[in-house]
């Protein structure tokens, strides 16, 4: 076979709100959230992988929230410090959550580079809501 550069992940990402009771309610493309709420996330991976999750505001430039270590398989999302939660307090309006994820972690401006043109070592997939006050 062929050496090169290895294969980005491929991810399936979905998102969920975290209530103040623990529970969770699942989140479709575009759902209405709260301020007050948390979103948590599960993926379905193909690998391994490294990655960043983003916060875009409308067309702003996105910003770093945080790594993302992702296991092989369905899983929740974690971070640096266990079960990786996005609190929407002062968020309105058209967000949009992106995880960027490579067989190694990009750089913040990788990351951010990915989102506008696509790179062919990582895997980026958006999540979309819409925040009300």
């Amino acid at each position: 076979g062929l050496k090169g550069a290895p294969l980005p992940p491929a991810i399936e990402l979905s998102a969920a709100v975290r209530a103040r009771d623990g529970s969770f309610r699942p989140l479709g493309a575009g759902d209405l959230v709260s301020a007050r709420d948390t979103l948590v996330f599960r993926a379905q991976t193909s690998l391994a992988a490294e990655g960043l999750l983003l916060l875009q505001r409308g067309s702003a430039r996105p910003e770093v929230l945080g790594a993302v270590h992702l296991a092989g398989g369905p899983q929740l999302v974690q971070g640096d410090d266990g079960l990786l939660g996005v609190s929407l307090e002062g968020e309105q309006g058209d967000v949009t959550l992106w995880l960027v994820a490579g067989p190694k972690a990009p750089s913040p401006s990788e990351a951010v580079a990915a989102i506008a043109f696509p790179a062919p070592a990582l895997t980026r997939v958006p999540v979309r809501v819409r925040v009300q006050p």
